[in-house]
């Protein structure tokens, strides 16, 4: 790329102060220092743990430098960097409602912790883009009448017909607010919660100041960029006001600035939308590097709770058309619940209706969403992975089995994974933290006072040191092959409705990864020597040599094979 494309988007956006925000923008670019910061190719050998920052506490300390004490101890040579949840000053919503960009939460610690972190765990960043906390200073000037503030938010009048604008929550789309020293309500687009004001990017202003702060967090160790609720950015009158041509052509102006000036920077979008939708931030091989792989997470939950991969398989099949040069950030846990939109087009009503049951049996909730004829629909499964696809009756064996099938499929797919911590070692739901705070959310948030942790994750006999033994295991085995890699080639192989199977790697390198999704013995249908010769394979796993054409899977085993020599 170069500074001629960004001149060309920059007047697509502001045609009549074009001048007025390059120089600025410019400015900006100028006063960093990315000298240090060159793009890495990313390998196998990459993955993410999902984490915030006081996910592990210990009394007298902050939660930054326990959380550096756990990766370095629990993490180092399995995982290799690390998504801190936003670590910022905020307000509500677990951090994501943020006071300040550019600040730490003091209760977590200071940039020298983060910096820290980041010289033994590349990190990933919240780029929190489309809205602010209520209690920040932008905000408060805004009510105070400053006029630099005055067009930062987006004021609509209630009347205004906005039915068409696509919810992801069903609280009211605007909220009133009254600026000092008058009575008039103004009403402010709110699109994730009365405490969340959106930002108006058609103010260059605002345009400017938010490019700058994912400038300086590039400066900060920011090797991949999750821009949250992305989607949503721009807003026009008479739309779904979601995917709109000026988001996609935002997030084309960041990865000219990361081409541009060679940034070590990855673009992450976060779009929880059907997966068509999701993809469509590919672009050209011009925008996100990465997109969340949004619709694994319900699907392959789905397969194991029915024990059938019909549909896992027919999606997974569709991922071919996808780009090679395009990565997917896979997960099967995180933060958020278990989103179900992804699944639009893919399961039938029946089927969602199904894992909603399961999910309400288990002990989870289900989290809602407006839609524009009034009417509510699912939008996400709130609780953890484990108990999602497990009964409460399992024992930790099978549990475990279950449980490590699921992440092993996740595992092998084309892309880099990401590891929610509570997945990582082995955590269930957490139901009383729900009854604290009353947020659906927080049954897989849960903050783990670190002496405790220690002694369950060191005893032999723990779900977390089950668990997390397994993991560490199928990812240090992940690590070693090329196979493996973010950009290999992926294949679906259709060894019968009990099993998910991929080929993945070149020829010379090529893992056959099969895992039999269900609680019976299963013999392969097909041929399997077809994939792995007369001479049979290494199952890098365990270590044991299968040459059998249609050998007979243990319930939930997992096999990745290797050709023998």
């Amino acid at each position: 790329m170069s500074l001629k494309s960004l001149e060309r988007k920059i007047e697509q956006f502001f045609p009549n102060e074009k001048e007025y925000v390059l120089k600025k923008i410019f400015a900006d670019i100028k006063k960093y220092d990315f000298k240090k910061a060159r793009k890495k190719t990313l390998t196998q050998k990459d993955a993410v743990l999902i984490v915030y920052g006081d996910n592990f506490l210990k009394r007298g300390e902050k939660p930054l430098k326990t959380l550096l004490k756990f990766l370095n101890t629990y993490v180092k040579g399995k995982v290799n960097r690390a998504h801190i949840l936003p670590f910022f000053p905020f307000s509500s919503d677990d951090g994501f409602s943020v006071i300040d960009y550019r600040k730490t939460d003091k209760k977590l610690g200071a940039w020298r912790d983060i910096e820290k972190i980041s010289e033994k765990f590349p990190l990933m960043f919240d780029f929190v883009i489309n809205h602010i906390s209520s209690k920040s200073v932008w905000f408060k000037s805004y009510l105070n009448k400053d006029k630099k503030f005055a067009e930062y938010f987006i004021s609509r009048e209630p009347k205004e017909d906005l039915s068409q604008v696509v919810r992801p929550r069903s609280h009211a789309l605007l909220t009133p607010f009254s600026k000092k020293g008058s009575r008039k309500k103004e009403y402010l687009w709110t699109t994730f919660s009365e405490d969340q004001i959106d930002l108006n990017f058609e103010n260059p202003d605002v345009f400017i100041e938010m490019t700058d702060i994912f400038l300086f967090y590039a400066t900060k160790g920011a090797g991949i960029m999750r821009m949250d609720a992305i989607a949503y950015l721009f807003k026009e009158a008479g739309t779904k006001c979601i995917h709109l041509e000026k988001t996609h052509l935002y997030v084309k102006f960041l990865r000219d600035i990361v081409d541009t000036f060679s940034l070590n920077v990855c673009l992450l979008t976060e779009t929880n939308v059907p997966h068509d939708e999701n993809i469509s931030y590919f672009g050209a091989r011009d925008e996100a590097h990465m997109v969340y792989q949004f619709a694994l997470p319900p699907l392959l939950a789905h397969a194991i709770m029915r024990e059938n991969s019909i549909h896992l398989n027919k999606w997974a099949k569709t991922l071919l058309k996808v780009s090679k040069d395009n990565i997917f950030f896979n997960f099967t846990a995180s933060h958020d619940g278990v989103g179900v939109r992804p699944l639009s087009g893919i399961l039938r009503d029946s089927e969602m209706e199904f894992m909603k049951d399961k999910t309400l049996e288990r002990g989870g909730a289900v989290s809602y969403k407006k839609n524009s004829d009034g009417s509510r629909s699912p939008y996400e499964l709130n609780i953890t992975y484990m108990n999602l696809i497990n009964s409460p009756q399992s024992s930790i064996g099978e549990k475990t089995a279950r449980f490590m099938a699921s992440q092993a499929i996740m595992l092998s797919m084309k892309g880099v994974p990401g590891i929610y911590v509570h997945s990582f070692v082995g955590s269930e739901n957490f139901a009383r933290g729900v009854k604290k705070t009353g947020m659906n959310r927080t049954i897989n948030r849960e903050k783990l006072e670190f002496g405790k942790f220690e002694k369950e994750i060191n005893s032999k006999d723990h779900i977390r040191k089950i668990i997390n033994d397994k993991y560490s295991a199928l990812l240090k085995v992940r690590s070693r092959e090329k196979a493996f890699s973010p950009y290999a080639r992926q294949k679906v192989i259709d060894f019968g409705k009990s099993f998910f199977a991929l080929l993945r790697g070149e020829v010379k390198n090529e893992v056959l990864c099969i895992v039999n999704i269900s609680a019976k013995p299963q013999r392969i249908k097909g041929n399997l020597r077809t994939y792995i010769g007369s001479r049979g394979a290494k199952d890098i796993i365990a270590g044991r040599i299968i040459k059998e054409k249609n050998p007979i899977l243990e319930p939930f085993e997992i096999l990745w094979l290797k050709k023998r020599c």
